[in-house]
């Protein structure tokens, strides 16, 4: 049960992490055309998150179903595993979006400005997250 706690509170702490980046980082939109774009990303990029967040916990627990089935959801290093693994793409993908992704049309600039930089830090954040919990881990006993 705590386990399954875990996977919802750092899906909580990720929706929580990218609406905090994107509300006190500026995206720097001088370079977006069209003002409607602008005016979207603004009032609603920072919801985008929450999204994120609900598809990274289906994927853990859907990871957390195969591992029951084969009998591996109770070893001391699998929640943390899951949140590292639930939520690396997202760092990879927000890496992707602010450092090589070409920035031609005004969509895919608003995209790169409002959401790379919120997704990148907020992933790096649940990546640690899920390391710490890694390494506290190797300090909690052993459950019989």
């Amino acid at each position: 049960m705590i386990t399954l706690m875990m996977l919802f509170l750092s899906s909580l702490i990720y929706a929580l992490s990218f609406w905090g980046f994107s509300t006190l980082l500026v995206a720097d939109s001088s370079s977006i055309d069209s003002y409607s774009i602008v005016q979207f990303f603004d009032q609603y990029a920072q919801y985008t998150g929450v999204g994120i967040a609900i598809v990274s916990l289906l994927g853990m627990l859907i990871g957390r179903l195969v591992l029951a089935l084969f009998k591996l959801h109770k070893r001391r290093f699998t929640n943390s595993l899951l949140v590292m693994l639930g939520f690396a793409p997202w760092l990879a993908f927000g890496y992707q979006l602010l450092y090589r992704e070409p920035r031609y049309a005004n969509i895919a600039k608003a995209i790169i400005e409002y959401l790379g930089e919120p997704m990148l830090y907020s992933s790096i954040v649940l990546v640690v997250f899920g390391a710490l919990l890694f390494a506290f881990a190797f300090f909690k006993k052993p459950s019989s």
